[in-house]
């Protein structure tokens, strides 16, 4: 008996953020803790300090029982959940930063922090917070129905599916192919991020991200044998602003454009260089090294075979006694190749 009213009085405690009871309360009953961390679903104190967004009392309880940062409650989530659920992203990211595993807790069908932080949160610096620190969860976090953070962003928050986007676009943490993967990958519908975008509340300036600037396969089918053209085709809301704004978007688009593609050539070797570089930071020192010096050696040597014809030339060309770099021509050829070679290096270093 007295046992239920230590637990009552610990989540009055979490309400309001009064650590000083809960060390009363612990010291009283110093079981209560244990106890509660071996029960199955249970809403915990952690929990009622998640929804509360009290930080200092949510702190304590880590430092006291780290464990129960993972337990479900009787809704089927975890701390994190629940802070990110109640608008307290801040909260949610202090926890994470004592425990980065808990980016991986899985709630309700399947649903990870990251699907939450999508659904709910529409502030710019804590999204970019997030994607930056857990990128990884990006790809390879699904629901039991296969879905991404894209295609929750995408069913319920355009804020976050824009800044997503735009993140992706611009960040060199995620590799090209990734990124092409988790653009058209399917959930169990075989539905891509563009098909729930169609379904759900498409937005004309979100489609033309992702089917002109992010190449996204528009002709890609769902499990029903529609494109996300198709969808707002038959769509019941046919006559809406967005919609009608959004269908010749997709008509239009092209997924292989031979001339899009070499338009934007430079962005793509600009991303693959950027991309480089990242993944020698990442890497372990030796690691790094050792790729550092044989990207070096790949590029002087592409450098110096680029030079060769045109040594050759004027050798043919000149005297032998003049120099190669005192002719306008050799001088315009070597100059931005040096820059170039100098700027990769500069970048990856």
């Amino acid at each position: 008996m007295q046992s239920a009213s230590t637990e009552c009085k610990l989540m009055v405690a979490a309400e309001h953020n009064d650590i000083d009871m809960l060390c009363q309360l612990i010291e009283e009953d110093t079981n209560v803790l244990h106890r509660m961390d071996k029960m199955g679903v249970v809403d915990t104190p952690l929990h009622m300090a998640s929804s509360e967004g009290c930080v200092d009392f949510a702190m304590e309880m880590m430092y006291l029982k780290p464990s129960l940062a993972k337990k479900l409650n009787k809704e089927g989530l975890s701390p994190v959940h629940v802070a990110l659920q109640c608008g307290h992203s801040e909260l949610a990211l202090s926890l994470l930063r004592l425990d980065k595993t808990l980016i991986g807790v899985k709630g309700k069908m399947g649903y990870t922090p990251l699907h939450y932080l999508v659904m709910y949160e529409k502030k710019k610096d804590y999204l970019n917070k997030f994607f930056n620190e857990y990128h990884p969860c990006i790809n390879d976090d699904l629901t039991s129905q296969g879905e991404t953070a894209l295609h929750v962003a995408a069913g319920c928050n355009n804020e976050a599916l824009k800044y997503l986007l735009k993140w992706l676009r611009t960040t060199a943490k995620i590799s090209m192919l990734k990124k092409h993967n988790l653009l058209n990958v399917g959930n169990r519908d075989k539905e891509t991020v563009l098909h729930v975008l169609a379904r759900t509340q498409p937005d004309p300036q979100i489609v033309k991200l992702l089917s002109n600037d992010l190449r996204i396969n528009t002709e890609v089918k769902n499990s029903k044998g529609q494109t996300a053209l198709q969808i707002l085709e038959s769509s019941d809301k046919k006559g809406n602003v967005d919609i009608e704004e959004c269908m010749p978007i997709l008509r239009h688009a092209k997924w292989w454009d031979p001339v899009a593609i070499l338009r934007r050539t430079p962005f793509y070797i600009m991303a693959m260089i950027a991309q480089w570089g990242y993944e020698i930071k990442t890497m372990s020192p030796n690691n790094g090294n050792a790729m550092l010096v044989v990207t070096v050696l790949i590029l002087t040597t592409s450098y110096q075979a680029s030079l060769s014809p045109l040594v050759a030339f004027c050798q043919q060309m000149c005297p032998k006694t003049t120099t190669i770099i005192s002719f306008p021509t050799c001088k315009f050829t070597l100059v931005p190749s040096t820059v170039l070679l100098a700027v990769i290096i500069v970048i990856m270093c």
